[in-house]
């Protein structure tokens, strides 16, 4: 990893922030970095495996379905909502 992207990269990868720890320690303007990607991951899963709806990307992915809290917690955090 190069110095100076030291703090950018977790083991695991992203964690959606549901509240029940502390958010990474990365800087405000990496995290909401990583969240635009993470949420247009969402999506474009959503494009791919919804293809009999009319807007796939307004109805949730299996995974959705059985992760809510992630989910969802995902949904907030780009939309700016803090989690609680």
């Amino acid at each position: 990893m190069a110095s100076g992207d030291e703090g950018t990269e977790r083991p695991g990868g992203f964690e959606a922030a549901t509240g029940d720890g502390p958010v990474c320690g990365t800087t405000p303007q990496a995290r909401a970095a990583e969240v635009l990607v993470a949420f247009e991951g969402l999506l474009q899963i959503r494009r791919l495996t919804n293809t009999g709806t009319g807007d796939p990307a307004a109805v949730p992915a299996q995974w959705e379905r059985r992760r809510p809290v992630r989910a969802v917690a995902l949904a907030l955090e780009a939309a700016g909502l803090p989690a609680s």
